[in-house]
């Protein structure tokens, strides 16, 4: 049975190769069994069998002694030979593409293309592997590499080679000896294209060698060659220069990983498929033994800065679980770390005493860095938390050092780097995250506003000193103070189901504080919320407390004043509900709104003659009169003008159909401190009849006023309203002001015989 790996075949799937008892051979794949019906070129049973690494061949060895090889997809046999072995191969392998090895009891033996074969004695145990150039024969004493001769190193190396490469190195050895026929071989490569091809054919010839003494001549002689090469990249040569370095690193016995030029350039296809560098899975694999200088040293070399962080991602995380490092102090660690993973200590400004010191990485290398934080985790992991802290201090990326900062519960580094960051997503998860946790789900909110109260006890006490101390964190930094109240304000806006707690954690946040700015603030939270509640004794208990804030500091004394009276207010508006009797009528409106309620209320109360009798019955006695009389009583208790009065009460009238009542207040001896300007247009709001709304508009003196009154009670369609509007508009001593007024009637009012007679007047004029 064979395997034929996906990572190196055109088709990604794995398939197995398997011969039958019946001298045959099926594959076995998704897509079921397949017969290749082979019987005919396998006259006895196969034993034996390896898949070369291009898939391209298949040895098979016979029971009967026979080797065969068999081409792509099965065909006729490449190679057919009796090698009439003492005893069955303990294994096969291939080694490379062109050639395969057998595992004989004391011997190995190697087949070419052509059948040619050679013999290794081993008498020791061993291990073969494939590789994808060559053969690892693994021992008790060491890694072996057997490979055939590459080509390259055939062409220079063959004696009496005619090839161009041969003559550039015999070139190169006479130049080294000082011989002058040198030149005369030189010479002999004029050609550019020729010559290039000889420079390229010693580089690969260096690069397939495994003593350095021949990579250093063959490399001499490329660079004596490019000399003479126009078009030939020096560049190629220093490249080939720098995996020969660490070919021979990785060679040393100290590091024990023998390996080809084919296999740097390639690397493990299982682990470097799609990967634009595939020689970083040697840094990988390096690192992993704890081969850290070798690894960056060849990454490097080799010009691969990722893998490099990869690398120092790696020691910096061993370094921190390593006992040797137990008796090193957090802060030299630390700095050691961040040191070689090339963040660099910058000056910072002092920011509310809470951090000094600030450090960066270039930006050009920022992408490239290795990220600090994720040495942090594994000092957090290894119980040196301290350390870890000491770490994410030299983190200059904040969306990566502020969440572990809050997992290492350092809420006050973490609020504070998020506030340098000027990042308001990351500010704001950081601020809910650490008043989570630091407040936690005890401490449960006052809906009575717990202003000025002390903190309770038991758990409560607790959660409430958490809170304290999550307040104090956070007054202490400016924009991170302004953009918790935000979020108070807005989740209190928005009717979140915390709405309680978070106007208790509002109100101790500005507490805190302190100043008349932030006691007016929480004062101002008490007053919507008192205004939002819907039993008064709660509303008053809310305002008051407000009124003790705002009382702390003479800046608010106004406020003070103006809360006073709102609780005076909502004690009048109380007692009207419970002499009314119309609950919801009074409360939480304003003084306008309580005064024109109530004296709407007139024009379905009583007079006071007919009240008596429900006196007599013992009812509360709600007549006319007395819903005036109160509402001048609120007037007077709360400062209302008499102006403003008399306007509250003209349209409180006219809106409740009191019209008699008006008519009465309007014929009265003396003039109305408003005018009748706002009767009339009480009329006419309540679509009134046209004498009646020309009783009041008659009593207005100033003509233009009453021309107003007039064309707005004509687009009212209140019948000879423009007439009427014509007429004042004619008794304007102002000739231009004359003029205008009956051009504004004529557009405006619709009626031909008195259009015509405008502009039988205007002609007059």
């Amino acid at each position: 049975m064979a395997v034929m790996q996906p990572v190196q075949s055109e088709v990604r799937v794995v398939r197995v190769v398997l011969a039958t008892r019946a001298q045959g051979v099926v594959v076995r794949s998704k897509a079921g069994f397949l017969d290749q019906s082979t019987q005919e070129m396998n006259p006895a049973r196969i034993t034996r069998m390896a898949v070369a690494p291009n898939h391209r061949f298949i040895a098979c060895y016979r029971e009967d002694g026979w080797l065969t090889v068999l081409g792509e997809n099965f065909e006729g046999p490449v190679l057919d030979t009796d090698i009439n072995p003492p005893h069955p191969p303990l294994d096969m392998v291939w080694c490379g593409e062109d050639s395969f090895v057998m595992h004989f009891r004391d011997f190995l033996r190697m087949f070419g293309p052509s059948g040619q074969s050679l013999k290794y004695p081993y008498r020791t145990p061993l291990k073969l592997v494939g590789e994808i150039d060559c053969l690892r024969i693994l021992t008790p004493r060491g890694t072996e590499i057997l490979q055939r001769v590459p080509a390259d190193v055939e062409t220079v190396r063959r004696i009496g080679s005619t090839a161009s490469a041969a003559m550039l190195y015999d070139a190169m050895e006479r130049f080294e000896a000082g011989d002058p026929g040198a030149d005369e071989s030189i010479r002999g490569l004029e050609d550019d294209a020729e010559l290039c091809k000889a420079v390229r054919c010693c580089i690969d010839a260096a690069l397939g060698e495994f003593k350095p003494a021949n990579q250093k001549s063959l490399l001499k002689a490329a660079a004596y060659g490019k000399n003479f090469c126009a078009s030939f990249d020096p560049d190629d040569l220093v490249l080939a220069t720098r995996r020969l370095r660490v070919l021979n690193q990785v060679r040393r016995r100290c590091v024990g990983l023998p390996l080809t030029h084919e296999q740097l350039a390639r690397g493990n296809d299982q682990l470097t498929y799609g990967d634009p560098n595939p020689s970083a899975w040697l840094a990988r694999r390096l690192a992993a033994r704890g081969l850290h200088a070798v690894a960056l040293e060849a990454c490097d070399l080799l010009e691969l800065p990722d893998a490099k962080s990869e690398v120092l991602l790696h020691w910096a995380c061993e370094k921190v679980r390593a006992r040797s490092s137990a008796n090193m102090q957090d802060e030299e660690l630390a700095e050691l770390i961040a040191r070689r993973l090339g963040i660099h200590k910058v000056l910072k400004p002092k920011n509310n005493g809470i951090a000094q010191l600030g450090y960066k990485t270039p930006p050009a290398a920022l992408k490239l860095r290795p990220s600090i934080s994720q040495v942090a985790q594994s000092a957090a992991a290894a119980g040196r938390r301290s350390l870890a802290v000491k770490l994410l201090e030299r983190e200059p990326l904040a969306n990566e050092r502020v969440p572990l900062l809050l997992n290492l519960e350092e809420y006050e580094q973490a609020v504070a780097s998020a506030e340098r960051s000027w990042d308001p997503d990351l500010m704001l998860y950081c601020l809910l995250l650490a008043e989570r946790r630091m407040a936690g789900a005890g401490g449960s909110a006052n809906a009575d506003g717990g202003a000025d109260g002390g903190s309770g006890g038991g758990a409560n006490g607790g959660a409430n000193d958490e809170r304290r101390r999550f307040h104090e964190l956070v007054l202490r930094l400016p924009e991170a103070g302004r953009m918790l109240k935000a979020v108070y304000r807005q989740r209190m806006d928005a009717g979140v189901s915390t709405r309680a707690q978070d106007q208790h954690a509002l109100i101790s946040l500005c507490r805190h504080e302190g100043g008349a700015a932030a006691e007016a603030e929480a004062a101002e939270t008490l007053v919507k919320e008192a205004f939002a509640a819907n039993r008064v004794e709660v509303k008053v208990v809310k305002l008051r407390a407000a009124q003790r804030l705002y009382d702390k500091s003479r800046e608010n004394s106004f406020m003070a004043r103006t809360v006073e009276e709102s609780m005076e207010l909502l004690g009048v508006q109380e007692e009207l509900e419970r002499r009314t009797g119309r609950e919801g009528g009074f409360v939480n409106l304003s003084v306008t709104e309580t005064i024109h309620n109530l004296i709407s209320l007139a024009a379905m109360a009583p007079a006071a003659a007919e009240s008596k009798s429900r006196s007599r019955s013992g009812e509360d006695s709600v007549t006319h009169e007395w819903c005036h009389t109160e509402a001048a009583a609120i007037a007077r208790k709360f400062n209302v003008s008499e102006k403003r009065l008399w306007r509250i009460r003209i349209r409180a009238m006219g809106a409740s159909g009191q019209w008699q009542q008006l008519k009465r207040l309007a014929s009265a001896r003396y003039k109305p401190p408003v005018g009748y300007a706002p009767f009339a247009k009480a009329a006419l709001e309540g679509k009134r009849p046209a004498d009646e709304v020309f009783f009041y508009i008659d009593k207005v003196p100033d003509l233009e006023q009453r021309f107003e009154l007039y064309a707005a009670a004509g687009a009212a369609a209140v019948a000879k309203a423009w007439f009427r509007a014509y007429e004042v508009a004619s008794s304007l001593r102002d000739e231009e002001e004359r003029t205008r007024r009956l051009h504004a009637v004529r557009t405006s009012c619709g009626d031909a015989g008195l259009i015509a007679h405008i502009d039988e007047r205007l002609a007059q004029m």
